[in-house]
């Protein structure tokens, strides 16, 4: 039986919390409920200029609707790749076009100015109900980690060749953001934190923090919550509320500069103890075997002068079960196989993580934990344009780069 949203208030019982490229997510606040205690309510958006938002009723509420396919997704792919343990629990829920109309009209205050080109796809009927992990008690930390690994050889050009193989594709792309799209200065490697070494681990932690604290609080790769509450870098009141959380000062006027050792000796222990990275960067490396270079080569032997992706069926859910058995059992060498393992490395290059670590005033016995989240579907539509892109991350890097710090693998 799946549960019903609408029997909560749209405008009191959800709180706005979060939002990517594709979801919008929010935590509920409400009374006491069995359902929707601890749990987070995770919608679709939809592009402003969309055709759809030129309809002001709902498209036939009484037709049925397949449950989202993040959901599917997880049962039948990222759940043989990640242990379910560093999962959250997805379930799909009832919504309707009024219920999601009434909460989009009280969520646009909240929402940064940077995602108004969207809106909630109020024209859903099911949305996904998740465990809420940043929650009402406790803090949590969420890291985009990003890119964990360094290219095979075999496959990339002569031009490309060197500088990918001394250079993460992160720091790279970091630097072209900076030239072209004005993005605040960041030290941070993935390879540092994906590492397992404790100097490497704490570098990235703090080059991390730094990121956050320049950019105001918006890097893509860094967040913080408290008691389900963001914390601002610019705002002393959060701060000072994480500050006691984490060490019981009373103090009011806390900084970053305070936060930032007790932010990295908290993390710490919990990423050298986990596998979960290197899970993580081991499923991005083996899907990526060939880099979109090779990927390239092979769709151009087979579809010479035809764009990379175009027309190319996105994969159903059987096409993709039948994937995972194949790539568990042992590669494929067909460009079908490579395309759906580049989709799928694409997925856990851009997942997040969920920490939830200790504090002051911890249970004694319970341990923190790591979630992985962000786990969508890739589309084969997107491969010309990540192609296009990597190539003009790499020439700009080539070109513009003065000081070339390597990235130790």
């Amino acid at each position: 039986m799946i549960a019903d949203v609408t029997v909560t208030d749209p405008t009191r019982d959800w709180s706005y919390l979060s939002e990517g490229g594709s979801t919008i997510v929010f935590s509920y606040v409400g009374p006491s409920h069995p359902t929707y205690n601890g749990k987070v309510l995770r919608l679709r958006k939809l592009p402003r200029n969309s055709p759809q938002h030129a309809h002001t009723t709902p498209r036939g509420d009484s037709l049925e609707e397949a449950d989202d396919p993040s959901i599917a997704f997880q049962d039948i792919v990222t759940s043989c790749l990640i242990p379910t343990a560093h999962l959250p629990v997805l379930h799909a829920v009832r919504v309707s076009f009024h219920w999601l109309k009434e909460l989009a009209g009280v969520t646009e205050v909240h929402r940064p100015v940077t995602r108004a080109a969207d809106s909630i796809d109020i024209y859903r009927r099911k949305a996904v109900l998740a465990t809420d992990l940043v929650g009402r008690t406790g803090w949590a930390v969420e890291i985009k980690p990003k890119w964990g690994f360094l290219p095979s050889a075999e496959y990339l050009s002569q031009s490309t060749r060197q500088l990918k193989l001394q250079h993460c594709r992160f720091c790279m792309h970091a630097h072209f953001k900076r030239l072209n799209q004005n993005s605040v200065f960041s030290t941070y490697c993935p390879l540092d934190l994906y590492s397992g070494d404790e100097n490497r681990v704490r570098k990235a932690l703090r080059s991390l923090w730094e990121a956050w604290v320049e950019s105001q609080g918006k890097s893509n790769n860094l967040r913080l919550f408290n008691e389900g509450e963001m914390v601002d870098p610019e705002d002393t009141r959060t701060l000072s509320r994480l500050l006691t959380k984490l060490d019981g000062s009373s103090r009011s006027n806390a900084t970053t500069s305070d936060l930032l050792p007790l932010f990295i000796n908290a993390l710490l222990p919990l990423i050298l103890s986990t596998s979960l990275f290197s899970i993580l960067a081991h499923h991005q490396k083996t899907l990526d075997s060939l880099d979109i270079e090779g990927l390239s080569q092979l769709w151009s032997r087979l579809h010479p002068g035809v764009p990379l992706g175009h027309d190319e069926p996105e994969p159903t859910m059987v096409e993709w079960d039948a994937f995972i058995k194949t790539y568990l059992g042992g590669e494929d060498e067909t460009l079908r196989y490579h395309m759906l393992a580049y989709l799928l490395s694409a997925t856990f290059k851009d997942c997040s993580v969920i920490l939830r670590p200790k504090y002051k005033d911890w249970a004694e016995g319970i341990e923190g934990s790591l979630t992985v989240i962000d786990l969508d579907l890739k589309s084969v539509s997107k491969m010309h344009t990540w192609e296009t892109l990597d190539r003009e991350i790499v020439q700009n890097f080539a070109e513009g780069a003065e000081e070339r710090t390597l990235c130790q693998q």
